[in-house]
Parts: structure tokens; C-alpha cells; sequence
């Protein structure tokens, strides 16, 4: 096994089995990975608390002895950086932002812009209006003269994540209400 400590930032945790959890975890030295939490929902857990979705955290985890699907196995995790009080209508514009991490990121390439990006972010939140655009551009998608996806005729205005297809508003307004988009 090998061991890694590095910092992160919670992208999204699921429920499996009765007590662990999968973390989504964006990190400075890795980039995007997955960690198993053992027993993190046991009441005395120690890293439960830690593994919420927007929170800068230390990590310290391992390489399986098995190869999973799960990639790593979290092994601590304490706080980081503390993050300002998030107001609520800027939560989820900004979780929307994770989700397109989640999605889009590949899996263990480090990206010290993405990661730059995020500490601006979370600790500078006037800066939220023009992430997505930023974060689009670092993810690939460049927004410079695009059409609509749909219609082809419009210049778009949103990002539809799961299908990576730019959209205009009349198009997004005919999307399933269950779609996450980015407003760019």
C-alpha cells in the first residue's frame, strides 16, 4: 500500500453498505479521485463531519491491496481551510460548479489551475459569477464563438453538464427539469 496526504476538496459523498461512504474528492497533488470512507456514518466516526460537498479538508489515503472501483481508501481527514459562510442563493451555482468537476475532470490528473480556481472561489465569492466561463475554459469547452447545440442558431448561454452541449435559454427551457446546467 502506498500512502498519500494532500489537500482536497469535497465534490460529493454516497451512502454504501450500512456505514461507508464513496467520496468525490478534487485534490491539489492527485486531481480528481474517489476514496471509500469505512464506517464513516457510524456515530463515532471521526471524518464524517469532513466529507460534506464544498469543504477544503487534509487527507491522508491509500492504495487498496485489491484494485477497486473505488480507487482509494481514506484513511483521516481533518479540516483545512476554513470556508466563509456560503449565502444560500450562491450555493447552488456553486454546487453546480462541483458537479461539472465531478462529471468532466479526468480522474487522477492534477490541475493546479482547477485547483487555484476553487481556492479563489470558496474564499473569494465575488468571484462566482464568472467561474463557470473560467472553469468551462479549464475543463476544454471553450465558449468563443459556439452556437446553441439544440437549434443552432442562438448563441448559448448555458452548459447542459451530463450531455457537454451548450445551449441557448429557449433550448435549456425544454430540458428535463433534473438537468444540472451552468449559466456561461
Amino acid at each position: 500500500m502506498t500512502e498519500f496526504y494532500t489537500r482536497a476538496l469535497v465534490l460529493d459523498r454516497e451512502d454504501v453498505g450500512e456505514t461507508d461512504v464513496i467520496a468525490h474528492l478534487f485534490t491539489e497533488t492527485h486531481g480528481k479521485i474517489l476514496v471509500r470512507a469505512k464506517s464513516s456514518r457510524k456515530i463515532t466516526s471521526k471524518s464524517a463531519s469532513y466529507l460534506q460537498p464544498l469543504r477544503f479538508i487534509q487527507v491522508r489515503f491509500v492504495t487498496p491491496k485489491k484494485n477497486t472501483a473505488t480507487g482509494y481508501i481514506l484513511m483521516d481527514a481533518l479540516w483545512d481551510t476554513v470556508v466563509p459562510q456560503i449565502p444560500t442563493e450562491v450555493k447552488a451555482t456553486l454546487l453546480s460548479l462541483v458537479h461539472t468537476v465531478r462529471e468532466l475532470a479526468p480522474e487522477n490528473q492534477p490541475d493546479k489551475r482547477v485547483w487555484s480556481l476553487w481556492e479563489t472561489i470558496l474564499q473569494q465569492p465575488q468571484h462566482i459569477p464568472s467561474a463557470a466561463h473560467v472553469l468551462l475554459q479549464l475543463l476544454g469547452y471553450y465558449t468563443d464563438q459556439v452556437t446553441c447545440g439544440v437549434c443552432k442558431k442562438n448563441t448559448p448561454k448555458r452548459f447542459v453538464i451530463r450531455k457537454e452541449l451548450f445551449v441557448c435559454d429557449s433550448c435549456a427551457s425544454q430540458l428535463p427539469q433534473d438537468e444540472i446546467l451552468l449559466h456561461v
